[in-house]
């Protein structure tokens, strides 16, 4: 039975600077797993709750320490993830300790408390009741949370004349539009990757998601890529075409017609006639219309509805079109009909296209309510902004992608003056309650129905109670992913696809894309996320236009040019990056920079771009060339060096798959997440001086595919744990020592920092701390550090350690036993976060061990073999590209 932990009251006024503190109320929460009793101080903890991106939930694990959260990692229970996560969920945790978040309740800049806000709402909105709420509108992202649907439908109910607006930057109103001309209603596609054998993408990255990452892998179909910009999907696929967006949608048309005077188009049909049934075409969220319809008459076609692919509920709230929703309430912002709104999270003021003249218009609203975790433009043309708690500092409840409902517990007390979506929601229904009695509330009337479904009639307040532990426990609530629906496709659904307009206006063509950092732009303030090199750019704290190299060469282009790009009489200057497998004739911004050209008719693309030299240059922080290895041949087979099986020592090692590798970087940043590498800054990644402990490398190679297409390998990079290691007999004062257990270890207090280790590595994998790196520059910010290892200072030299305090850990649990470290016992925080289970830890002298198995029958080659280091990490390819 799972002991109850009771919520600590975090009071962190000292520590963060804060003038007061409110007590929180005493709320329970549950531990992931079984813990002794009392917990001891420093025994780590883990929570099960969820992070969200887009309006979705991703299922986690939150570790906390002393009730301080301190690294995040994937929930392998929760069935929109199994364990898999990406760089987004685990940077959460560097915003939560972020002094910059928005802190006090403002009016107009000025500090107000709560109190005061309530009592202002209550006056603004006593007329409006009179009027069955006429003039009050509520703007809010994508809202998949069923307690916060549950409470905007309150509020309809309150106030009829009242409306609801939801709109993210990243809509997905050409999916929604799609769904409804297929099926003639609301529906959404879920994909399973573990049961095709051959899957085409129309410039869809699907491995963004964790999940259908993990299946893909697991299952590895044959892959066929078109796509603008290259991606991590388009990365590994067997067959990729560079093609601009006008060019995909002319091939996904010529697919779905079964036109013969397209070569690809029929080489496309004829493997997909190969595996009716058991493949897949998916086609990006932000692609037009036409293409979603072509995807969803090719999987009729082939019989792959219900197989492969899954037609499902909406996971969204609202069903209505972002894009029009928006334009709705501009318009009637324009006319004066609104007096109230509210904004929840969000930026609109930048977000908005610029077509729709929403700051214009919002100065005509009497009242300004915005909400969000940071200030920013949209909180400054407010009249009230109400700091946003953060989801490790509320409750909740979030929808995965395929609809499974997880729980958002709270870790810690807000540090700030944070109120949650649902409480502001409830002081617009002019109640006061916390978050937390307003999602169980919801529960206990939902718990009911799903008894019903069960095919019971009562839920008592003990059968309640252990409902809420048990989803509290597992993160998630069983039985509510998205119900499956018939997938009846209209019949005349080939009449709807009209061929692709003609061609536009001379120019080039432009994509807006999410960028692989920072998202949409929420993750702006984010150094973790900021600093991580984007995984085909490899460009760190700031973005660029990007380009193929033949566009780049038309326009007498170099990298770091900037230049001016102009759409329809706007304009914005950027510096370029030159990349290689980008499609000629196409321009790709991301959807932050490149919002003053994102209008409202050409939200993801448009043609005729116009693109001049400007005659400047912008030194570009990229760690493409850092550690250069080129030259040399990489892979070679490793020399046979282990201890034999019964020394009675563990000899560790790690396998790396490389055909399973993305680069999707979530394995570089659970390692700063680990082992509290700091971040440098813009200026000191210029100089070379990252101090990241993983770094994925990039090759690219020309493909035999044709003109322009080249093929991407993503080599992880870390400590090799050299049994012949040249750094350590250069160490004037024995700081770089060999292990009985093979390791490679780094004694922090014996460093002197002569740096001839790091000289004498030929992998560059050896950090120095040329300043006070991770010196916090607010108390709160200590808080972020994991406790269970050292905080360097300058000076000194840092590296992978293969996480040697997680094995050390496994070896006292095992001591408690009196029995050997099994395998699994250690997992790595790389090998942990790793989507595509490419990184495996274990014991290589262990034949029963998986990575010892691994390595006996699959091709392994070790990085740099004729150096004979002996390295202790080895790499899998069955490519021999790749060698």
């Amino acid at each position: 039975m799972n002991r109850l932990i009771e919520r600590r009251d975090f009071i962190l006024a000292a520590l963060a600077g804060l003038a007061s503190c409110t007590r929180q109320p005493e709320e329970v929460i549950v531990p992931y797993g079984a813990y002794p009793e009392p917990a001891l101080p420093g025994q780590p903890l883990y929570f099960a709750t969820a992070l969200p991106l887009g309006g979705l939930g991703l299922g986690v694990l939150v570790k906390s320490v002393d009730g301080r959260p301190v690294k995040i990692e994937g929930n392998p229970d929760h069935p929109a993830s199994l364990g898999a996560i990406d760089s987004f969920a685990q940077a959460w945790l560097w915003s939560l300790y972020d002094p910059a978040r928005a802190q006090t309740i403002t009016e107009s800049g000025r500090p107000r408390l709560w109190g005061d806000f309530a009592d202002w709402l209550e006056r603004v909105l006593k007329p409006l009741r009179a009027r069955q709420g006429e003039g009050l509108r509520i703007l809010t992202q994508t809202v998949s949370s069923p307690t916060l649907a549950w409470q905007l439908a309150q509020l309809q109910d309150l106030f009829p004349a009242s409306r609801w607006h939801q709109f993210e930057p990243l809509t997905r109103d050409p999916v929604r539009q799609a769904a409804r001309l297929a099926f003639g209603r609301d529906a959404q596609l879920r994909y399973r990757f573990e049961r095709a054998d051959f899957v085409v993408s129309f410039d869809a990255d699907f491995f963004a998601n964790p999940r259908y990452a993990r299946d893909f892998m697991r299952k590895r179909p044959t892959l066929f890529a078109a796509e603008t910009m290259p991606s991590l999907t388009g990365s590994k696929a067997a067959r990729r075409l560079a093609l601009t967006p006008r060019r995909i949608e002319e091939l996904a048309f010529a697919a779905a017609a079964g036109r013969e005077d397209d070569p690809e188009a029929a080489r496309i049909s004829g493997r997909l006639e190969q595996h009716r049934g058991a493949s897949i075409v998916v086609a990006g969220d932000e692609q037009p219309v036409r293409v979603h319809l072509a995807a969803y008459l090719l999987n009729h076609r082939l019989g792959n509805f219900g197989k492969t692919v899954l037609a499902t509920e909406p996971v969204e709230a609202s069903p209505e079109l972002e894009l029009e929703s928006l334009a709705e309430l501009i318009r009637d912002m324009a006319a004066g009909r609104v007096e109230l709104l509210v904004m929840l999270g969000g930026n609109p003021a930048v977000e908005a296209p610029p077509d729709l003249d929403f700051v214009r218009n919002l100065a005509r609203v009497n009242h300004r309510v915005h909400s969000s975790l940071y200030v920013n433009e949209t909180s400054r043309l407010a009249q009230w902004h109400v700091p946003e708690a953060h989801p490790l500092e509320s409750w909740g409840d979030l929808r995965a992608f395929d609809g499974t409902v997880s729980l958002l517990q709270p870790l810690i007390a807000p540090l700030y003056e944070g109120k949650s979506h649902h409480e502001l929601l409830a002081a617009l229904l002019g109640r006061s309650q916390p978050g937390y009695e307003l999602v169980r509330d919801y529960w206990r009337g939902r718990a009911y129905s799903l008894s019903l479904r069960a095919g019971r009639s009562l839920v008592s307040e003990e059968e309640f109670d252990a409902f809420w532990r048990q989803c509290l426990h597992d993160g998630f609530v069983r039985g509510t992913a998205a119900e499956p629906l018939p997938a009846h496709v209209r019949p005349d659904l080939a009449r709807l696809l009209d061929p692709p307009p003609a061609p536009a206006a001379a120019g080039l063509e432009v994509l807006f894309r999410p960028d692989a950092t920072i998202w949409d732009g929420r993750f702006a303030e984010n150094a973790w996320l900021q600093e991580l090199p984007k995984p085909i750019t490899k460009l760190t704290w700031e973005n660029a236009a990007c380009l193929s190299p033949a566009t780049a060469a038309a326009f007498g282009l170099a990298g770091g040019d900037v230049v001016e790009l102009r759409l329809k009489n706007r304009s914005l200057e950027l510096p370029v990056w030159i990349v290689p497998g980008h499609a000629p004739g196409a321009v790709t911004v991301t959807v932050r920079d490149g919002r003053e050209l994102r209008l409202s008719d050409g939200f993801f693309s448009a043609a005729g771009l116009q693109i001049r030299k400007m005659g400047r240059r912008r030194r570009m922080a990229s760690v493409q060339s850092h550690h250069f290895l080129e030259g040399r041949p990489l892979l070679g087979p490793p020399t046979p060096f282990l201890p034999p099986p019964d020394s009675g020592t563990c000899a560790w090692g790690m396998a790396i798959d490389l055909d399973a590798c993305t680069g999707c970087s979530a394995c570089v940043l659970a390692c700063v997440a680990e082992n509290n590498i700091p971040t440098v800054g813009r200026s000191e990644v210029l100089r070379g001086r990252q101090m990241h402990w993983l770094r994925i490398d990039q090759y690219i190679q020309d493909s035999e595919g044709g003109p322009g297409e080249v093929r991407y390998l993503h080599l992880p990079v870390m400590c090799m744990h050299c049994e012949n290691a040249p750094c350590e007999p250069v160490c004037p004062v024995g700081a770089t020592v060999h292990s009985a257990e093979g390791l490679n270890e780094m004694v922090y207090n014996r460093c002197i920092g002569s740096r001839y280790c790091a000289n004498n590595c030929p992998y560059k994998v050896r950090r120095f701390n040329f300043f006070e790196y991770a010196a916090a520059p607010a108390p709160v910010q200590r808080m972020l550090y994991n406790p269970e290892v050292t905080v360097r200072t300058r000076g000194v030299v840092e590296k992978c350690t293969y996480c040697v305090q997680r094995i050390a850990a496994a070896r006292i649990a095992a001591a408690k036993d009196n029995r050997r470290i099994r395998d699994g016992d250690v997992v790595t925080a790389c090998q942990a976060a790793c989507p595509t289970e490419a990184i495996m830890f274990g014991d290589l002298s262990d034949p029963a061990g998986r990575v010892a198995r691994l390595l006996g029958r699959r091709p392994s080659f070790v990085l740099l073999a004729g150096l004979n280091t002996k390295p202790r990490t080895r790499y899998l390819s069955e490519d021999p590209h790749h060698v």
